[in-house]
C-alpha cells in the first residue's frame, strides 16, 4: 500500500526516536539547566512513547494490508477456478490414500519380482 501526495509524513517515527534520545541524555548528563530538566525529560520520554505507539499502529496496518491482500489473492483464485469449471474442467479431489497409493516411480517403471535362488541351502534374493 503506497502512501498519497497529501498523507505524506512531516517527520518519520525514527526521527522522533532519534529525536527523544538527544533529549534523554542531555538530562541525565546535567547539560541543561536545573529549572528545565523535568520538563526536558518529561518531553524525551514522551517522543519515546510516541514512538512505541506509532511502531504499534504501523505494525498493525501492515498486518491488516497483508490480510486484505491474501483475501484478495484467494477471491482471484476462487474465480479462476470457477471460470476453469464453467468450460468442463475440473478435477477430483484426491483423497490422502489415494495420494499414498500413487507412487511417481512405479507409474514410470513396472516394479519387477525379486529373483531368489538358492546355492548351498541359502536363499538369496535380489532386488
Amino acid at each position: 500500500m503506497s502512501r498519497s501526495e497529501s498523507e505524506s509524513q512531516v517527520i518519520s517515527v525514527s526521527t522522533i526516536l532519534i529525536l527523544s534520545g538527544v533529549i534523554i541524555g542531555l538530562t541525565v548528563q546535567r547539560f541543561v539547566g536545573e529549572e528545565t530538566a523535568p520538563y526536558l525529560l518529561a518531553a524525551g520520554l514522551s517522543g519515546f512513547l510516541a514512538f512505541l505507539a506509532l511502531d504499534l499502529v504501523s505494525s498493525r496496518r501492515s498486518q491488516a494490508a497483508l490480510k486484505v491482500e491474501q483475501e484478495q489473492m484467494e477471491d482471484r483464485l476462487d474465480k479462476h477456478t470457477h471460470s476453469l469449471t464453467s468450460i468442463g474442467f475440473t478435477l477430483e479431489p484426491i483423497s490422502s490414500g489415494e495420494m499414498d497409493a500413487t507412487d511417481p516411480e512405479s507409474e514410470l517403471e513396472p516394479k519387477a519380482e525379486p529373483a531368489t535362488s538358492t546355492e548351498n541351502d541359502h536363499v538369496v534374493v535380489s532386488a
